[in-house]
């Protein structure tokens, strides 16, 4: 089955009450390549929602706490818990999601029997975290689903779709019970610290790789694999963090803290952190919090 590829700021969304499963209120995939904001709070009283980040990360509030979800884990937001927020702000990354009505489940759940249903959704409903990482496979299977769903209704096309949605469910459950371990391996570790400490310097990947030993297309691979991200992405990300701080901390002008991160123009960083903030820098530094004592210079 080969991969659906969603559309650029699309959501791909289906309900499965079409197809003899009212019990799967949404089922969707939504790519983001710009940061966006979130216009107030939502609150599912009766359904249970599932969110695998595909590629790259977000912060999302659930229930008051902060979680910060990261390529190949899930998060888990219970019926009736408030999640989002008006002004919170969705950073670009591409997650799929399921919304399962249970507290008022129908007599039929996903086709199984009755005493398979309870099981499945009893220990969907006692998952041991709100976050966790997804074993292998969960978003393939996902994407999977997604394409079942769009070639067909038919008989057995319900019954795959079905069949494919318990599973997932499934490795869901054993993925969150089993031990958590980092899966960072330490080339990856070494480059993000580096990146982290020098987000202004340029990072040559050739030349990273042939230090710890691997080659530079095996680097590439791995680090986005392993944070769902590019490595030129991933130091955007880390120099628009370092912006908001300087926006913050000091006097600096707009056009010196892109020179002194290594945009190659105002415009340009402007563009870029517009993209990750829903802000232009102006605008961000207009409406945080600055500290009186805050310095000048870059």
């Amino acid at each position: 089955m080969k991969r659906v590829p969603p559309a650029k700021d699309q959501r791909i969304r289906f309900d499965l009450a079409d197809l003899g499963m009212p019990e799967v209120s949404c089922i969707g995939i939504y790519e983001m390549t710009r940061a966006e904001r979130y216009s107030d709070f939502e609150r599912h009283p009766q359904e249970l929602e599932l969110v695998f980040v595909k590629r790259g990360d977000f912060r999302y509030p659930v229930a008051g706490k902060e979680y910060h979800v990261r390529a190949g884990e899930i998060l888990l937001i219970r019926p009736g818990e408030s999640h989002g927020g008006a002004g919170h702000i969705l950073e670009r990354c591409v997650h799929y999601w399921m919304k399962f009505r249970v507290k008022k489940a129908p007599a039929s759940f996903l086709f199984l029997k009755t005493s398979q249903a309870r099981l499945l959704l009893r220990a969907v409903e006692r998952l041991p975290g709100r976050q966790f990482k997804a074993a292998p496979g969960t978003g393939e299977l996902f994407e999977e689903i997604v394409e079942r769903i769009r070639s067909g209704s038919g008989p057995l096309q319900r019954l795959a779709i079905a069949a494919r949605i318990a599973a997932w469910l499934t490795l869901l459950v054993e993925s969150a019970q089993q031990p958590s371990h980092s899966q960072i391996s330490q080339e990856v570790q070494a480059a993000t610290q580096l990146i982290r400490n020098h987000p202004s310097d340029y990072f040559d990947v050739d030349a990273f790789s042939q230090q710890h030993g691997v080659s530079a297309s095996r680097f590439r691979r791995t680090f986005r694999k392993e944070l769902g991200l590019p490595v030129h992405d991933f130091q955007l990300e880390t120099r628009v963090e370092e912006a908001k701080r300087m926006l913050i901390a000091t006097q600096s002008t707009v056009t010196e803290i892109a020179f002194a991160l290594g945009f190659s123009s105002s415009q340009y960083f402007s563009t870029v952190f517009k993209r990750y903030t829903t802000q232009t820098p102006s605008e961000f530094r207009q409406h945080a919090e600055i500290p009186s004592n805050r310095v000048a210079g870059a």
